[in-house]
């Protein structure tokens, strides 16, 4: 595995490092890297791209709405990333390469509010999936290497100072603090976490 990029800007402009990541060699729900078809739940890279978008005349792409301006490219973005990066409770070896963007990007100080919450929700959700094995595939767990959990984990780990400020949130607060000790204690982490993305 290569080393997990984590990248120098935050906000919008950490999407513009996604090019340090081979995402065409990364295992995620539908395959390895984009695939023949070009589909948008294929292209990690593109989902992540889109949480910046801004376009009032957005047309949806992956069934999120039906109508121009009905839905916005962020609410694209995540979808396709709770398809392609966290599948039905599984997560995958792109999962861990997404995490550092997902963070930097939650973190920056033009990120609107409620995008940042939608991110540590699905942070949440990977960090679930993070603490259990299942390199078979299985409905919860990882898949695709025995190292998808632990390497999602090192992710998790290696963005704690972006994670931190983010707790001034108060309604962000006992996720981050889940996800925070996730790394060193990953079951009592993942229960803590499912009780609050149950709540």
């Amino acid at each position: 595995m290569t080393d997990i990029v984590i990248p120098l800007a935050t906000g919008a402009a950490a999407l513009d490092e996604l090019d340090r990541v081979d995402w065409e060699s990364l295992a995620h729900a539908y395959g390895i890297g984009r695939g023949d078809d070009d589909a948008p739940h294929t292209d990690v890279a593109g989902s992540l791209r889109g949480l910046s978008i801004t376009d009032p005349d957005h047309e949806p792409q992956c069934g999120t709405g039906t109508t121009v301006g009905e839905t916005s490219a962020f609410d694209d973005a995540i979808y396709l990333l709770y398809g392609n990066i966290w599948h039905q409770g599984t997560i995958y070896q792109a999962t861990a390469y997404a995490v550092p963007f997902l963070v930097a990007y939650a973190a920056g100080d033009n990120t609107p509010q409620q995008q940042r919450r939608s991110i540590i929700e699905l942070l949440a959700f990977i960090g679930i999936a993070s603490s259990f094995e299942a390199p078979e595939g299985y409905y919860a767990g990882s898949w695709g290497s025995t190292n998808v959990g632990p390497n999602t984990r090192a992710a998790i780990a290696t963005s704690a100072d972006r994670l931190r400020p983010m707790a001034d949130d108060p309604e962000l607060r006992p996720v981050i603090d889940a996800l925070l000790r996730l790394p060193d204690n990953p079951e009592q982490a993942a229960t803590a976490l499912s009780a609050l993305v149950d709540d």
